[in-house]
C-alpha cells in the first residue's frame, strides 16, 4: 500500500508524461502494477478456496527493494565511499587470487595431515568443523583466518593430533589473517584517504577561484578614485600611471 500510495502521488505531482521521463518510476510504477496483480490473483483464488499464489510476481515484486540505491544520488558521502571502494577494486584483485591461494593452499596442508581423523570435542562428540574433504577444508581455513571460533578450531584438532598441530595454526594466523586480510583494509584507507584529500584540495581551489571571482567584479566596479584609496598612497604614482 505504501509503494501504491508513493506512485499515486507520484503521478499528481509530476504528471504522467513528467512520470514516464524517468526510468526508475517506469520501473516502480511496474512493480506496483504486478504486486497488485499478485494481490488480487492471490485474493481469487482464496475466495475459490485455493492456498495458491503467483511466485512470479512475488519474484519481480523483490526487485523493488533495489530502489534503495537511489539516495546514493542524493547522498554525496556515500556515494563518494562507493566510488572509492570501486577504484580500489582492480587494485585488489591481485591481493584477492593471493589470499585465495594462501587458503587453498593451507586447505590442502590440513586435509593432508589432519584429514586421517574425525575431529572429536573433549566430551567426545564430533566437531563440525573438518578437513577430511577439500571442500570441508576450504571453510575450515576459511573460518581459521577470519578469525571466528578458530580456538575451537585450533583445540579440538591438537586434541586430535597432539601439541605439533599449532605450527599450522599460529602460521595461518599471522599470515592469513594480520598480513593478508589487513591488507584490503590497508588498500582500502589509501583509497579512502586519497579521496578526502582530493575532495579537500577541489573545495580549497574552488574557494580561491569565487574569492578571486569577487575581487574582479569588486574592482571593475571601483572608480579611479576608490582603487586609489584602495591600493594606499604609495603606490598612488604607478596607480596613476598604469590607469592613465
Amino acid at each position: 500500500m505504501i509503494f501504491l500510495l508513493e506512485t499515486i502521488l507520484r503521478l499528481i505531482g509530476l504528471g504522467l508524461k513528467g512520470y514516464f521521463k524517468e526510468g526508475s518510476n517506469i520501473f516502480d510504477g511496474l512493480i506496483v502494477i504486478l504486486s497488485c496483480t499478485e494481490r488480487l490473483l492471490r485474493f481469487i483464488y482464496m475466495r475459490n478456496g485455493q492456498e495458491r499464489s503467483v511466485g512470479l510476481f512475488i519474484v519481480l515484486r523483490c526487485f523493488r527493494m533495489f530502489t534503495i540505491f537511489k539516495i546514493v544520488r542524493s547522498w554525496t558521502s556515500f556515494r563518494s565511499i562507493l566510488l572509492t571502494v570501486a577504484n580500489a577494486l582492480p587494485h585488489v584483485g591481485n591481493l584477492a587470487f593471493l589470499t585465495f591461494l594462501f587458503t587453498f593452499i593451507y586447505a590442502l596442508i590440513g586435509k593432508q595431515f589432519f584429514g586421517h581423523k574425525t575431529l572429536l570435542n573433549e566430551d567426545g562428540i564430533e566437531s563440525p568443523y573438518s578437513f577430511k574433504t577439500l571442500s570441508n577444508s576450504l571453510i575450515t581455513v576459511f573460518i581459521l583466518i577470519t578469525g571466528e571460533n578458530w580456538i575451537e578450531i585450533s583445540h579440538v584438532t591438537m586434541n586430535t593430533y597432539g601439541v605439533y598441530a599449532v605450527i599450522y595454526f599460529i602460521s595461518a594466523i599471522l599470515i592469513g589473517r594480520f598480513m593478508l586480510l589487513n591488507l584490503f583494509l590497508a588498500i582500502l584507507l589509501k583509497y579512502i584517504s586519497n579521496q578526502i584529500e582530493f575532495e579537500h584540495t577541489e573545495k580549497q581551489i574552488q574557494k580561491e577561484l569565487k574569492e578571486s571571482k569577487e575581487r574582479l567584479i569588486k574592482m571593475a566596479s571601483m572608480t579611479k578614485e576608490d582603487f586609489l584609496r584602495e591600493a594606499g598612497p604609495h603606490r598612488k604614482k604607478t596607480l596613476d600611471t598604469i590607469m592613465d
